[in-house]
């Protein structure tokens, strides 16, 4: 995708400072950005509807010459909230201290506007590693928050969900994979529109051993696929296999006089979190969504970016990561799910109009059994009995390498749950292939309908079948 990102500063000389972070920031995240330089304050509002920014970066105090001094933040963003853009801002500071802070202060009411940093963070001298990451951290949540408002954008009386799992990249054959991006996009585009599709859904164990050359291998293929299908909006679980367990090892390491030996016993449970690093590290290159909670074992996210449209989506890591003698278990952390129910508590007056998406790699209901111990399953059904809490409509999910879609139902209502397997690994008596879903207004203001359609690559050719429709 091209982003155009507006440069609003007073200091001309800075110009190249922005430039050489642009363009080392697309060498290493396989982008496209413009960078945009208003060179006449007077201009300011035309420049602002001139093209479809991704994003703006203003300094705060502009003062070079009289005309800059005209320039009010707080009427830039007011002109931009009264045509509803939705553009997030970064302000530069030069230094912290009184000057406009009235005025930036105000600036907070608006929910477009993101974060200031120090200019210091610029400065070719001082851009090392640390501040240039920090830096690349704010561009690339402002870029995701800019995938979503495009997505908005796209959606009208029709979602398409492209559900992936399984891609186990370190076993997956190259040339298979290569084939696989082309074929993929053919068929979904030829069949749903160039819209199509408007999310992108992976469930997990998109590494054999969760190393980080296998994530780098992954997002490459990743990113290609994004570029071919327009950039739909990307959610991201782990699987049991995206935990790197040489990393889990070391938390059974003990020193013992400058000698490492291992252990039965957790010694350094300060590195549990470290197996997942490679993953997290991948996740936030390729996802348009970023995990809370700073416990790996707890991860998850809750995505309401698509409300206004009916659409909620959650996530959690279904993966007990810590097992040093092998891949990690299944397991439901409560307190994941006490964070998803607690998130969707305040919608709870628009249950009946919502539309929800749920995501693991094990799957967290009986119609499909994961090898779950009771508790587990147990944890995520008091979710369901929480009084107010949203239910998904639908469930997202993978691990047995099967294709499938069933219904987990229960008193008033039921999920329907999606398993999709690998469109890359072969597995004796597995078909590869994905699944897809279509959520359609079916006589309705609201998302109510969902047919599901089966991708499979069934004797090396491939195909989309439809497969049934379902009335929520």
């Amino acid at each position: 995708m091209h982003h155009f990102v507006l440069v609003i500063d007073d200091d001309r000389d800075r110009d190249e400072i922005y430039r050489h972070f642009f363009e080392s920031y697309m060498r290493k995240n396989s982008v496209v950005i413009t960078p945009v330089f208003v060179e006449n304050p007077e201009k300011l509002y035309d420049e602002l509807i001139s093209l479809p920014f991704s994003a703006i970066i203003s300094d705060v105090i502009l003062e070079k010459t009289v005309e800059w001094k005209k320039i009010s933040l707080f009427d830039m963003f007011h002109f931009l909230s009264k045509r509803h853009f939705k553009i997030p801002i970064l302000l530069v500071s030069k230094e912290w201290d009184d000057t406009n802070f009235e005025e930036v202060s105000s600036l907070f009411e608006f929910d477009f506007f993101s974060n200031i940093l120090q200019w210091k963070m610029f400065e070719k001298e001082k851009l090392d590693e640390y501040l240039e990451n920090t830096f690349t951290l704010a561009i690339n949540k402002y870029l995701k928050k800019s995938n979503a408002f495009s997505t908005l954008q796209k959606i009208d009386n029709e979602i398409i969900i492209l559900h992936l799992s399984d891609l186990h990249f370190g076993f997956s054959d190259d040339q298979l994979a290569e084939d696989s991006l082309f074929a993929i996009t053919t068929l979904v585009r030829t069949k749903f529109g160039e819209n199509a599709p408007h999310f992108l859904a992976i469930t997990g164990d998109i590494t054999e051993h969760g190393l980080p050359s296998e994530f780098t291998h992954a997002k490459k293929w990743i990113q290609e696929l994004q570029s071919l299908l327009s950039n739909p909006f990307t959610m991201i679980v782990p699987g049991n296999h995206d935990f790197c367990v040489p990393l889990s090892c070391a938390t059974n390491i003990a020193i013992e006089e400058s000698v490492g030996k291992f252990t039965a016993d957790i010694i350094n449970a300060d590195l549990c979190n470290y197996s997942a690093y490679p993953f997290l590290d991948f996740s936030s290159s390729v996802s348009d969504v970023a995990f809370q909670c700073n416990d790996a074992n707890d991860m998850y996210w809750f995505v309401d970016y698509f409300l206004t449209k009916g659409i909620l989506f959650h996530g959690f890591n279904s993966s007990y990561q810590v097992r040093p003698t092998a891949v990690p278990a299944p397991a439901f952390s409560k307190i994941a799910i006490s964070n998803i129910a607690r998130s969707s508590l305040k919608f709870s007056r628009l249950c009946s109009h919502l539309f929800v998406v749920g995501m693991t790699h094990h799957c967290p209901f009986a119609c499909f059994t994961d090898g779950m111990d009771e508790s587990s399953m147990t944890s995520y059904g008091k979710y369901y009995g929480i009084p107010g809490t949203v239910k998904s409509n639908i469930f997202l999910c993978g691990h047995r390498h099967t294709h499938g879609f069933k219904t987990e139902d229960f008193t008033d209502f039921y999920t329907l749950v999606s398993r999709a397997p690998s469109p890359l690994k072969e597995v004796a008596g597995h078909t590869r292939g994905l699944n897809i879903l279509r959520i359609y207004k079916n006589h309705s203001l609201n998302f109510n309908a969902v047919s599901s359609y089966r991708l499979c690559f069934e004797d090396s050719i491939p195909r989309i079948f439809k497969l049934k429709d379902y009335d929520f």
